[in-house]
């Protein structure tokens, strides 16, 4: 019995002195340096494929006009410029001449103002 109260003794004793104990503070883990250099220089973007309309002249319409209007020529700049094309932009605000003239004479590339299907 008196070797029972010992280890007992013995055991609270130790719980009692881990729990005071300080509280152990992680190591850092070292992260692994880089193999290879960075680039010395700025990637560019991929080429633009003309598909074989160089020189081509493309017709555009749209309802844009002002500042939306240099917005979609600043976006066309870098095909026009890679492929050498001309683009021919018809504008109106007019959502009926826009229906009459994308159903007569339908251009190359339509900007519609609505998700409504042609009719």
């Amino acid at each position: 019995m008196k070797s029972r109260n010992i280890v007992a003794l013995a055991m609270i004793v130790a719980l009692l002195l881990a729990a005071c104990a300080p509280a152990a503070t992680p190591t850092p883990t070292p992260r692994p340096r880089p193999t290879e250099p960075p680039p010395t220089t700025v990637p560019t973007g991929p080429e633009i494929d003309c598909m074989g309309a160089e020189g081509e002249q493309v017709s555009v319409l749209y309802q844009w006009s002002g500042a939306e209007e240099e917005k979609i020529n600043a976006v066309l700049k870098p095909l026009v410029d890679a492929c050498g094309i001309s683009v021919v932009a018809q504008t109106t605000r007019d959502e009926a001449v826009l229906d009459t003239k994308a159903k007569s004479e339908p251009p190359d590339v339509l900007f519609w103002p609505s998700t409504a299907p042609l009719t």
